[in-house]
Order: structure tokens, then sequence, then C-alpha cells
């Protein structure tokens, strides 16, 4: 179970590009070896950990606590590796973690208690058995070496912050890119051109104006509230502009501002274009 290992490969051999290429054919990963990230969202009483492992341990470590019933996740990325058996060439997929040593199990927060003395100290609850490294041994069942924390006691990792640049951290914006497919090799090529295309077209946009001549337009205040027109003129630095429309039986040319009406054609920029071009 679990995605597959890692590094090197037992029995794979070194492509040689001089030795003649059949056709290449692909491996994907089994529906059960695929690794997927968790949703994760804070529960009262609990917390999201950062275990340390052991070197490569990564994915044992969460088979076991899955085994135990600790929900964990260990960011992993999606790749495809080309590798030969005889003649034959084979694109295999293939997954490994992204953060090497590191797995975040959802625990509950550690009890604290004082003692005789007064002195408080953390008491991990039984959930935490798998990560509790018995006595002279390097590690604990499931492959723990330590988990992160502040003064001797484990510290819950931050769900989600915002960064300095505006844009959210934390783990669980992390698991969301990675269902959405951002850490697998090949989605990640088609996202990355769907944004770069809606951010052109989104720049496109800011760069009309709010109404462009011949745009469809409803005005939404005053006594033709309801009615609606085609723009006759690009909106002027002020936000204004006319529109032809229907009054009383008849078409009529009538001076609006951008605040009175709505553009049925596209979105609209209420910015004046003066204004935008700044």
């Amino acid at each position: 179970m679990g995605a597959r290992l890692y590094g090197k490969h037992l029995g794979s051999k070194p492509d040689n590009d001089n030795q003649p290429k059949a056709k290449a054919s692909e491996i994907p990963l089994e529906h059960d070896e695929r690794r997927t990230a968790p949703v994760i969202e804070k529960e009262g009483g609990k917390g999201w950990f950062c275990l340390i492992t052991v070197p490569q341990g990564e994915y044992r470590c969460q088979d076991a606590l899955s085994e135990a019933g600790v929900p964990s996740y260990v960011p992993t990325e999606t790749y495809w590796e080309r590798r030969r058996k005889g003649r034959d060439l084979y694109l295999t997929e293939l997954q490994r973690p992204m953060f090497r040593g590191y797995v975040f199990a959802h625990l509950p927060n550690p009890e604290w208690r004082t003692d005789a003395a007064g002195v408080r100290y953390p008491v991990l609850p039984d959930a935490w058995g798998p990560t509790i490294k018995p006595r002279h041994q390097p590690s604990s069942p499931a492959g723990v070496l330590s988990c992160l924390g502040n003064n001797g006691s484990p510290a819950p990792m931050p769900i989600r912050y915002m960064q300095a640049d505006g844009t959210l951290g934390g783990i669980a914006p992390m698991a969301d890119e990675e269902r959405e497919g951002w850490f697998d090799e090949r989605k990640r090529q088609s996202l990355i051109a769907f944004r770069e295309a809606r951010t052109a077209e989104a720049q496109r946009l800011a760069a009309l104006p709010a109404v462009a001549k011949g745009d469809r337009i409803q005005i939404t205040e005053g006594p033709f509230a309801g009615a609606t027109g085609t723009a006759d003129n690009d909106n002027d630095g002020r936000g204004r502009f006319r529109v032809l429309t229907s009054v009383f039986g008849g078409m009529a040319l009538m001076e609006v501002s951008l605040d009175a009406v709505e553009n049925l054609d596209r979105p609209m920029h209420k910015a004046p274009a003066a204004l935008r071009r700044a």
C-alpha cells in the first residue's frame, strides 16, 4: 500500500541513448497506491503536529499512523520517470515526499498538569502512542524521531496564515493545492496555462473602459431605472457617457453616470478611465 518508493529503484537499468528505442509505454500508479492530500480543518482540542521521521521513513510513518487511526499528511509530488526494461521504455508514474523527513499528524493537544512543586508539564494523550519513542530505542514504532515544539512540548502547526506577499500559507492551503494538481508534473502545466490565460483576460478587461461604445446597458437608478439601451460612446474621465434608449415610445440619447447603470455585456470597472491609465 502507498506510493512507490522514491530514489533509486532496484532492478532498473540506466538509459543508454545509443540503444535502439522502442515506443514508450506508460505505467500509471494504481488507485490504491496513489497518495492524496486530506482536507485539513481546525478541530477543537486537536492540532496538526509536525513529526520528524527516520530517513526515507515518511510513508512508512504515515501508514503506521493510518493503521492506528491517526490522520496524517505527507505533502507529495507526482512525477514521471523513464525506465527501461530490456529494449522497451516505460514512463512510470511515481510519487515522493516534498519535504524529506517530515509528516504532519492530526493529534490531540498535550494535557498540562502541575506537580507537587508547582511545575507544569505536558502529558501526551494515548493517541500519541505510535509517535512515542520507547526507552533505549532510536525511534518510535511509527519511525518518529521527535516532534517540533516549544520548550520541550509538541506545538501544533498553523493551519493557515497570511504571508507577506498577500497569499495564504500553512498546511491547509498546501493540501488544497496538492488536490488541485499543482504538485503533479503533468497537471501543473495545464493549470499554469489556465492561470496565465485567465490573468491575460482579466488584464484585457481591466484595460477597457467600464462602458464602451456598443455595450448593452441597463439603467439601475433614477426615473428610468430598468430601461435598457446601447452605449453611444465610451465613458469619459468623469465616469459619464451617453446611452440610446427608448423613452415614451421613441429613441432618445441621455447622459448617465457609471454609478447608475449596469453593463450587460461584461463586468464593469467603475474607476474613471483617466485614473485607470495613471
